[in-house]
């Protein structure tokens, strides 16, 4: 195939738009201060070139959008976005008068709408009508009655690391702000590696599971507990793992089976303790509209 004049002109001006001497590629910025200006946009529900305006110590938003690429890293949001947790849990802990606290992790769709993807967006598109793709984000919640507060959201690449990489970050955090008490997480994040990430951090866990063939004939057999054994190969080891499963069948019209390894009088208990987490995903439809604007 040949190499003609419109793709070496293209190749020309990409070089010059992505190259270190493009004016607004060097512009003299540290790439958290990019994430300072998209964090404050979503908390002010407002765009972000009204935000840029101001703070005169942040970049604009022409600047910013030649440096998203480069700044927009997980470790740099996640750190900018402790910042806002760390100012605001303590007003928490005044309306949750648990000595410990229990944590609930989700996982969470933004459709998008757009032609033009990036390294952000996933395919999944959860048949919302319009919609090419979706953003990803898992959330970390306190739950506490009828009470839910949402800690960090954290948006997640197309091209990532595993969610129990997420997990153990988000679990790291929090527990050195609050008493966990114990952690509820939605059948997405039932694997191995989360399970070995918990058990590493002493942490207790209720994760709801898909009912594979040998969990419906423990389910046969009645509520009960029952050891699972499995293996996870990671980075060239190979990790033999075990779990509790809970199974308690037809219960509210539902059979339940939960992976845990907190060993309850009741197996009743588990059901209790994991619909704590229910309202968390009208939780997120209520604060759907936090979110950074742009034109």
């Amino acid at each position: 195939m040949g190499y003609s004049l419109r793709d070496f002109m293209i190749a020309l001006l990409s070089r010059w738009l992505y190259n270190e001497g493009h004016p607004l590629k060097c512009a003299k910025y540290a790439a958290i201060e990019f994430v300072q200006l998209l964090m404050k946009a979503a908390q002010r529900k407002d765009y972000v070139e009204s935000v840029s305006g101001l703070d005169p110590g942040l970049p604009n938003v022409d600047t910013l959008f030649w440096r998203l690429g480069d700044c927009a890293t997980f470790d740099l949001i996640l750190q900018e976005h402790k910042k806002l947790v760390e100012r605001s849990i303590e007003a928490v802990k005044k309306r949750i008068r648990r000595r410990q606290i229990i944590v609930a992790i989700d996982e969470t769709y933004e459709p998008f709408y757009g032609r033009k993807k990036n390294p952000w967006i996933h395919e999944y598109t959860n048949g919302v009508k319009g919609a090419t793709g979706s953003y990803v984000f898992i959330v970390l919640s306190i739950v506490s009655g009828n009470l839910r507060f949402i800690l960090l959201t954290i948006p997640i690449p197309k091209i990532s690391m595993e969610k129990d990489y997420y997990v153990r970050e988000l679990v790291l955090f929090v527990q050195s702000l609050i008493p966990i008490e114990i952690i509820l997480l939605d059948h997405g994040f039932y694997t191995w590696g989360t399970i070995k990430a918990l058990q590493e951090l002493k942490r207790g866990y209720i994760i709801l599971v898909p009912k594979h063939d040998k969990f419906k004939e423990w389910l046969k057999q009645g509520a009960g507990l029952h050891e699972h054994q499995g293996v996870l190969n990671r980075e060239k080891t190979t990790y033999k793992m075990c779990t509790d499963i809970a199974v308690l069948p037809n219960y509210e019209g539902f059979d339940w089976v939960f992976a845990t390894n907190i060993k309850y009088d009741k197996i009743i208990r588990y059901v209790w303790y994991y619909k704590k987490r229910w309202g968390i995903e009208t939780t997120f439809r209520v604060h759907d509209e936090v979110r950074i604007k742009t034109k």
